[in-house]
């Protein structure tokens, strides 16, 4: 028998996880400064963080849950389009706001999206090959990856967002590695990106995918050819 449950992650140590329990879940108190990070399928107690779809919000107790049609998640890359502006602009804005909370002023962060995260600008970017690929569940745009080729030999990723609802379920990976493949058919056999510092979203993806920074600033390098 399959039982939902709602996952709690420690901030501090993000292998620490506090579970409601199989009676409906709702006695369980959601401690201080921890986030709810995603839903999980028991199966005889053991966690199955991979095989959700459909997830849909709802309000019990004054704690967030989740609830899951209980499908597997069926993920697409595809090439961005313009039709998917709108979503893209919206994942972006709050992606790249999450990464820079505590850094940049309020201000600061709103002109930033305006400039960077329009409508208009991210239309004519998707029809310049900025914005290359766009991961899908269902008909529903949840995470984008761009950059060009700047030099020969050179990748350079300039935007790579998940959204929230959708992260730590293999989509950043899938979007890397169809970003990477058409640079390196195209010629690329090194890549760069510039991470924000202070940012515990990013840096530790490009870490673990070979990444090493350069120096003391925010370029990040890697290896895609031998």
């Amino acid at each position: 028998m399959l039982e939902l449950f709602v996952i709690y992650i420690d901030p501090n140590r993000r292998n620490e996880v506090l579970a409601p329990n199989s009676e409906g879940g709702n006695k369980t108190t959601k401690r201080k400064g921890w986030s709810i990070e995603t839903v999980g399928i028991c199966t005889k107690g053991k966690y199955k963080r991979d095989s959700l779809l459909q997830i849909q919000r709802f309000q019990i107790s004054h704690l967030l849950y989740y609830r899951s049609e209980g499908k597997n998640i069926n993920i697409s890359i595809i090439k961005a389009t313009p039709k998917h502006t709108k979503e893209i602009s919206e994942i972006c804005s709050t992606g790249w706001r999450q990464t820079v909370e505590g850094i940049y002023n309020e201000e600061y962060q709103l002109e930033n999206v305006e400039y960077w995260y329009n409508h208009q600008r991210i239309d004519e970017d998707i029809k310049k090959g900025v914005y290359t690929h766009v991961a899908m569940i269902d008909d529903k745009v949840v995470g984008t990856i761009g950059g060009t080729i700047t030099e020969p030999g050179i990748s350079e990723i300039y935007v790579f967002y998940i959204d929230e609802m959708y992260r730590y379920k293999g989509i950043g990976t899938k979007l890397l590695d169809a970003f990477t493949k058409e640079h390196t058919n195209n010629g690329a056999t090194e890549q760069y990106v510039s991470i924000e510092e202070g940012n515990k979203l990013g840096t530790p993806f490009y870490v673990s995918r070979g990444f090493r920074q350069l120096s003391e600033n925010k370029r990040y390098w890697r290896q895609i050819v031998d």
